[in-house]
């Protein structure tokens, strides 16, 4: 039968173990998360981009470079603006000033 001060530092060892396994899997789990916030900002950040794109292709580009005036035909000829596009100005001019598009 094993003496009582092996089993001592048989035990202290596992409690050791047990702290030390923690604090790495901790900070593991950390990284992984801020790993995870930079991905999902960045994603976030091309869609934006994306969608103001897209939308660059109902602007005016002559009233634009004359004038300054992002005219974007909202309504596609009809009388009512799509109440979705309307306010997305300040997306298109944001990613006018990221890509330096005239």
């Amino acid at each position: 039968m094993p003496a009582e001060s092996d089993m001592r530092k048989n035990g202290s060892i596992t409690i050791f173990m047990i702290l030390s396994l923690t604090m790495a899997m901790s900070l593991v789990f950390t990284m992984t998360e801020v790993v995870r916030y930079f991905c999902m900002k960045s994603t976030a950040e091309a869609l934006a981009c994306s969608a103001a794109q897209s939308g660059l292709g109902d602007y005016n580009r002559l009233l634009y470079e004359k004038y300054g005036i992002l005219a974007v035909d909202t309504g596609y000829g009809s009388d009512r603006a799509d109440e979705k596009k309307a306010g997305r100005e300040d997306d298109i001019r944001c990613c006018l000033r990221r890509r330096s598009i005239p």
